[in-house]
Order: structure tokens, then sequence, then C-alpha cells
């Protein structure tokens, strides 16, 4: 009777797990297909892979719970594998956004643990003894599953200080509040699921003499901690269409420049920033295009360096598109080019002189899409 409570409880939390996964997987592929910001598509593969190590889980659940066997064994180490693989990726999802790369070391420290775990336990399963309930190979087993905590923490640990980092440009307290919860996401799934389950291996010989509840025991603790970390990750996602908080660096203004070289529209990222002369900006790169015109014969700019700053066009028939920002990355200029080539279609013919701001008011939901800051009340009405 024991035995089928605890089968139920630990159920009924892999199920809300799978749930809460596959939510997180949708939510990921929408803001994907909403954004077209290329590096949603890797985050969003970690989570589908999630999503199926859940399935594992159930069916473990289902089938193979009534005793301690090699297909809990098995499972185990599926489980482990897929959870260190789902760090990994999550940790190269946010390097690459964060630098644009994916830096040598953050690489080794997600290939590293992938690779020495499988090296590992197909050593076991093909050197060790043939009886798989062996104290030796038991043993054995474990060492090898001790690199999934000790990995999972590292990995944890040095993406929550990468978003830590993200934190100081943050837009506004949604966007800090995305920032925090992504991180309390992390701290759940990568520091406290496998602190969980290493402290509960060390303890479970505690509850020996109560055999019937060993398994609701090991399972509770963990499977708590993947809820609720997928929940937060799946809340930084699902409540706010925004998905460019993972860039670390300021961007400060948006300038939509006419052929006489007066702005037309502009857009402050970061209200309280430095205000940034728009008449001088558009005549000065207005005439720096001229300039390079007559004596390089080159044309359509795509960028200036100043020590602090960078300056991104983008150039059409009629306007120029000028982005400042800390630097320049190619989500920036993605998002650039997405929002000129909506500028264009909806207002390229009535960029010219004497027209103001007003004229172009529905253009920062352009902003705000391309850029990947739209609340889902803020793009209501933007053309598809």
């Amino acid at each position: 009777m024991v035995l089928m409570i605890s089968a139920a409880i630990i159920l009924i939390l892999r199920l809300v797990s799978l749930i809460v996964s596959f939510l997180l997987a949708y939510t990921l592929i929408i803001r994907w297909l909403e954004s077209g910001i290329r590096v949603v598509f890797l985050f969003m593969i970690a989570n589908l892979v999630s999503s199926f190590s859940n399935i594992t889980s159930v069916i473990e659940v289902l089938f193979f719970f009534e005793e301690f066997n090699v297909t809990n064994l098995l499972s185990t180490v599926i489980l482990s594998f897929f959870g260190i693989l789902i760090a990994s990726t999550y940790l190269l999802f946010i390097d690459y956004f964060e630098n644009e790369h994916m830096s040598p070391e953050k690489v080794a420290l997600a290939v590293a643990p992938i690779s020495a775990y499988t090296i590992g336990i197909l050593a076991v399963f093909l050197f060790s003894s043939s009886n798989y309930m062996d104290t030796n190979f038991l043993i054995f087993l474990n060492i090898v599953l001790l690199l999934v905590p000790v990995f999972m923490i590292l990995i944890g640990t040095t993406s929550y200080r990468a978003l830590e980092n993200c934190k100081e440009f943050a837009y506004d307290s949604e966007h800090m509040k995305q920032l925090q919860n992504m991180q309390l996401g992390i701290v759940s799934l990568f520091i406290f699921t496998p602190v969980s389950i290493t402290i509960v291996n060390i303890l479970i010989g505690l509850v020996q003499p109560i055999s019937d509840l060993r398994q609701i025991v090991y399972y509770t603790p963990q499977e708590i901690f993947l809820i609720l970390g997928v929940f937060l990750m799946w809340k930084a996602y699902a409540r706010s269409r925004r998905i460019a908080f993972l860039q670390p660096q300021r961007i400060y203004k948006l300038i939509v420049v006419n052929n006489a070289g007066l702005p037309v529209y502009s857009y402050n990222f970061l209200k309280s920033s430095k205000q940034i002369d728009e008449s001088l900006v558009s005549g000065g790169v207005s005439a720096v295009s001229s300039m390079l015109g007559e004596v390089l014969g080159a044309s359509g700019i795509q960028s200036i360096s100043f020590e602090s700053h960078k300056m991104m066009i983008r150039t059409y028939p009629k306007f120029n598109a000028i982005l400042f920002a800390e630097r320049e990355s190619s989500f920036l200029r993605g998002a650039l080019a997405d929002f000129s080539a909506q500028f264009n279609t909806y207002y390229g013919e009535e960029v010219k002189d004497g027209v103001i701001a007003e004229d172009f008011r529905d253009a920062e939901n352009f902003v705000l899409r391309a850029f990947g800051l739209a609340i889902e009340e803020e793009v209501k009405g933007v053309p598809n």
C-alpha cells in the first residue's frame, strides 16, 4: 500500500514536470517563430531534450518502480546524461548570446563532462562484472555518476554569473525580473537538483528499514527542484515576449534620418541615458557618407566605431536607420535590419522633409518587436 502511494506521488510530480517542460519548450518555439532570433533555437532544443527525458522518467515510474534493479539503474544513467547535456547546452546558449561566439573555455566546460560521462558509463558496462548488482560494479558506477553533480554545479554557477553581468544593463524593472527568474531557475535546476540527489544518496541508508519509503525519499526532492526550476524559466519567457535580455551591453538610441540629413523618427532604449543630439548626429552621418562617396566611391556605410560607442547604419533609398550601442553584435545588426525593413515597407514613401515623429507613431511597435523587447500588450495592432 505504501509503495503504491509512493509511486502515485512520484508519478504526479513527474507528470507535472513533464507538462511544465513541454510548456517551456512550446513557449520558446512561439518566441522563436515570432522573433526569428536564431540563438533562441539552441535553448529551445535543450528544453525539448528535457521534455523527452521527462517522458523517460514517467515511463520508469509506470513500469519499473517496484524494486531497485538494472532497469532503474539504466534509467538513472540515462536521466543523468540528459541532465548534464541540458546544462551544457544552456551554458553554450548563454555564452553565444552574450558574446556572439562560444569561447573555447565554455565549449571545453560543456563538452568535457559529456565526454567523460559517456566514456565512464561505457567502461562500466563493457569492462565491469556481468553481475549488475555486484558491489564493486555499483561503487564504480556511483563514482562515474558523481561527475553529474560536480559539473552541473560548475555549469550552473557559471551560467548564474553570466546572467548577473547582464543585470547591470537591464532596461527596466520588468527586464530585471526576467533575469532574476532565469537565475533562480538555474539555481534550482543545475545546483539544488544535483545537490539534493547527492545528499539523498548519502542519507538513503537512514531509511533502509522503511524500504517502502525509500523511493519517495529518493525522488521527491529532486522532482520538486526540477519542477520549480523549469517553471521559473517558463515564467521568464511566458509573461513577456521579451527575449533579448541576455545582451550584456547598453543600447542607447535608434534614429531614422532622411536623405536631407534630418531626423524623422527616434526611439530611446534607455530613458535616463545621456541625450544624443539627433540633428547633429544625422547631419554628421550624411556628411561622412557624402565625403566617402566622393573620395573613395564608397556607399552604404554599415558602422562607425568610437572608443565606447558604436553606430550601426542601415541604408534605404529614402532614409538611413542609425543605432547607437556600446558594441556591435550580429543580434543588433539583425534587429536593425528587421526594423528598417518594416519601417521601409510601411513608411518608406512617407519619409520626406517636413514630416514629424508623430507621423510614424506606430514605428515603436516595430522597434519593440525587432529588438526582442515587445510585451504582448505593446504589439497589438502591429501589421504582420
